[in-house]
């Protein structure tokens, strides 16, 4: 018999984990929930990731929000199995804003890669061969219309946009010579001046997507 993998290892105790415990991490909106291998997790969010809802996660810098995010995807993508292996299913989308996700690293954490979209035109055809996509959109409107439009069509399963001070429209830090507007020359006011934007503009484009 050939030895268990590492990973084969952790599916397989976490598989016995869900069993000894899952009654724990079930509550009565059941449908309504992704169970997540975080189990300390599972239990602050009442059992799981909130389907059709925005979760944001913040914390400092190197805090662990994007290692946070690719397990979830792990935990969602085995969850869905199905779903994603449909050629037109729904599918997973990762909108790297700052461009700086290590794609390697990724790889690691979900256990598969993700089909990189370096045009838009190629959407279609990562689409079909990757359950997992990795879109870095060029601003934030762009990102909100592609959503909008996956959400519309119903072809989307579970969306990570990263992060929010890289979704901050250009428009609002900078003038259309790209110099820092009023109130963004000092580099020690600039993250709160986005964040007072952040709080103008997000709940716009929340709204949009939480239409459909």
């Amino acid at each position: 018999m050939m030895p268990k993998s590492p990973r084969e290892i952790k599916d397989a105790v976490l598989a016995d984990l869900m069993k000894k415990v899952g009654k724990d991490l079930v509550v009565e909106d059941k449908g309504l929930r992704w169970p997540l291998g975080l189990l300390a997790l599972n239990r602050m969010l009442g059992g799981g990731i909130p389907r059709r809802r925005f979760t944001e996660i913040h914390g400092p810098s190197d805090s662990g929000k994007t290692s946070i995010a690719l397990e979830i995807i792990r935990d969602v993508a085995a969850l869905e199995a199905e779903e994603l292996a449909k050629p037109r299913g729904r599918r997973i989308v990762y909108y790297d804003h700052e461009w700086a996700l290590d794609v390697e690293f990724a790889k690691k954490v979900i256990g598969r890669p993700l089909g990189i979209v370096r045009r838009i035109e190629d959407l279609g055809a990562v689409w079909a061969d990757h359950p997992g996509i990795l879109i870095r959109p060029p601003t934030l409107e762009f990102d909100a219309k592609l959503t909008e439009s996956l959400l519309r069509a119903r072809r989307l399963l579970l969306s990570v946009h990263d992060s929010i001070a890289g979704m901050t429209p250009r428009a609002m830090i900078e003038d259309n010579k790209h110099d820092p507007i009023l109130g963004c020359e000092d580099s020690d006011a600039r993250p709160a001046l986005i964040a007072r934007k952040m709080g103008a503009w997000l709940p716009k484009w929340k709204k949009l997507c939480g239409q459909f």
